[in-house]
């Protein structure tokens, strides 16, 4: 609720408390006014954080679940973790990059289809396919697979 709601409030009902009291008139009718109202500001603002207080536990800040969880280990630098990506194959035909892209997402690596300016002497744009570095060593075995899986025959 508004401020201006939460004193109009405060006001009309220290007003009715003080009509129902029913004092002398004089310096009495003005501390009365002042203690309601501050009364009900304190009482506002506990029944505010009882509130507050009853949301929904499973809401964390992000500084305490940081604190809570491991973080990834950093580089012997100190710095941030680099993944560096590595060339694993590299080709002029873009639907073997999407076979061998289509076949290392299936085994749960993280591959990545680059685009390369075309090649001088024939023309073409060059496909290769990025690996981070810690997977280069499982995807050797199937990119062998697929090397001979997609051989062309030479003409």
């Amino acid at each position: 609720m508004k401020l201006s709601y939460r004193m109009g409030l405060y006001l009309l009902g220290g007003g009715a408390l003080i009509t129902w009291f029913n004092p002398t008139q004089g310096f009495l009718v003005f501390v009365l006014v002042i203690a309601v109202i501050i009364g009900s500001a304190y009482l506002d603002a506990y029944l505010r954080q009882a509130r507050r207080a009853g949301l929904d536990p499973k809401i964390v800040s992000l500084r305490e679940w940081r604190s809570q969880h491991g973080r990834r280990a950093a580089t012997p630098a100190g710095g941030r973790e680099r993944r560096a990506l590595r060339t694993v194959y590299t080709t002029a035909l873009h639907a073997d990059v999407e076979a061998l892209l289509h076949m290392l997402r299936a085994e749960g690596m993280n591959p990545m289809m680059v685009s390369g300016p075309p090649d001088r002497e024939q023309g073409d744009t060059l496909y290769q396919v990025r690996l981070p570095s810690q997977e280069v060593e499982p995807a050797k075995p199937l990119i062998r697979l697929f090397q001979m899986k997609y051989a062309k025959t030479p003409f």
